[in-house]
């Protein structure tokens, strides 16, 4: 091995990825959500269900309400419930974020040496 890759390697968090290949080792080394627990959009069903059943309603009129209380916080200029519960549930709407600078130089690291910048450069086009 080079010393580019020995200094690589000291560089890599050992707990969570293999030195080797650079991909994550199995299991939860971050903790993170534990093994088997509920996502947000199951414990909303299971919750919607609960009142509903308490209410002596159906799961969808609840939901209903629940819309209607949204709906009447946006029209208010409150979009937070609405939104979160919606990006919660459903996930969020995908974002695209466009990168564009003169010449493509904003698109590339001040950092990278020329030739890999004008293999870059023509890959976009440049």
């Amino acid at each position: 091995m080079d010393n580019t890759n020995e200094k690589n390697e000291t560089n890599v968090d050992k707990t969570y990825t293999d030195p080797i290949t650079g991909k994550f080792k199995e299991g939860n080394p971050g903790g993170g959500r534990p093994s088997g627990s509920l996502d947000f959009k199951t414990k909303w069903i299971n919750f919607i269900e609960k009142v509903a059943k308490q209410n002596n309603m159906t799961p969808n009129e609840i939901d209903e309400q629940l819309l209607a209380v949204a709906f009447k916080k946006a029209k208010d200029g409150d979009y937070s419930f609405y939104r979160d519960t919606q990006d919660r549930v459903f996930g969020k709407a995908l974002q695209i974020n466009e990168h564009t600078g003169k010449d493509g130089k904003d698109l590339i690291p001040e950092t990278i040496n020329e030739e890999d910048k004008k293999a870059l450069l023509g890959l976009i086009g440049k």
